[in-house]
């Protein structure tokens, strides 16, 4: 079993210069006892029952008992649209190699 713990995930406005868009960002946990090279985690943002994005992507360099951070570039998402109401983030683990 996989034991890869997302935290600490939040949103923020894109880079100057590059719009209005949104960068998710987060911590990940490798407390598996061995060294991932790769994990690949899905993204689903939803505003009340409207899926807004869902997505898979891949963070690499996960050794064990190490704390990495991601983030990733939703450039077709406008930050005050999205922030501005309430917006659900389930983040999780699909798979690790």
């Amino acid at each position: 079993m996989v034991s890869l713990k997302i935290s600490n995930v939040i949103l923020k406005r894109g880079e100057e210069g590059r719009g209005a868009h949104v960068t998710l960002h987060g911590d990940i946990q490798n407390s598996s006892g061995r060294d991932y090279t790769a994990a690949a985690l899905r993204i689903i943002m939803r505003k009340s029952s409207n899926v807004l994005v869902n997505l898979v992507f891949t963070v690499y360099g996960l050794p064990t008992g190490r704390i990495k951070h991601f983030s990733k570039s939703l450039v077709d998402l406008d930050y005050d649209r999205v922030v501005r109401t309430e917006t659900q983030i389930e983040c999780q683990v699909e798979s690790a190699c």
